[in-house]
């Protein structure tokens, strides 16, 4: 029995090396209520920084999905996608308007090197406006259970997307059950036809110790955040 220590009663919950400051979720698939192995920290909610593209992958797959290797749609930039591609205040991917890219490359754009401006195109691609992606944001969070999460925007520049680490993992676990999410995230690096050289994963544990996606956050709002999965 899983459940029992040479017969002398329930096993007991490792002990993990939690992190002295912030907060923290883990859970193992598989192993149903005893996969939960708990959170640490206060559960409050504080800035998620990019780690919100995890949800704005999951609401345009939603709408949109794609197989694990599908391309899916070709999708023109547009102007202000191409504009926002040079800024020098926030993570961008260069990107040029009128140029057909498709559906995957524009998630491995967002994902991979955390493109903001790939995040806002994808929503307005989506739902025709930032604003009312990120209402679908915000109705799929409540529809998986996120009770202390807000979306403020789709790239989580701004310090109003908030979350705890525990409404995340819910996020997590749901979204790598899609398997073209999973396959971008597990990517260390990508190319895609017209934007220029080799595009790394901001993700830099990627390949250790298991390790299979899935996002980096950062900002001074919101210091660090990593969401993260693991294999065996």
């Amino acid at each position: 029995d899983a459940g029992a220590a040479g017969g002398s009663g329930p096993v007991a919950a490792p002990s993990l090396p939690w992190p002295a400051q912030g907060q923290t979720s883990v859970s193992v698939e598989g192993f149903g209520a005893r996969g939960d192995l708990g959170s640490h920290g206060a559960q409050r909610p504080v800035p998620v920084a990019s780690v919100t593209k995890v949800m704005t992958a999951y609401v345009v797959l939603r709408g949109h999905p794609l197989g694990e290797h599908e391309p899916g749609p070709r999708i023109t930039v547009d102007q202000r996608a191409a504009d926002e591609s040079v800024s020098g205040i926030e993570s961008t991917v260069r990107v040029d308007a009128g140029r057909a890219l498709d559906e995957r490359e524009l998630l491995e754009l967002m994902l991979i090197p955390s493109g903001n401006n790939i995040a806002r195109f994808l929503a307005r691609w989506d739902a025709g406006s930032e604003e009312a992606f990120v209402a679908k944001m915000n109705r799929a969070a409540r529809e998986l259970g996120m009770r202390n999460t807000v979306y403020a925007d789709a790239s989580g520049i701004g310090p109003a997307n908030t979350s705890t680490s525990a409404d995340q993992l819910k996020l997590a676990r749901q979204v790598m059950k899609d398997p073209a999410f999973r396959s971008v995230v597990a990517m260390p690096s990508t190319t895609v036809p017209g934007v220029p050289g080799e595009i790394h994963n901001t993700n830099t544990l990627l390949g250790q110790n298991g390790v299979i996606g899935l996002k980096t956050g950062s900002s001074t709002p919101a210091g660090g955040n990593l969401m993260w999965a693991a294999t065996a």
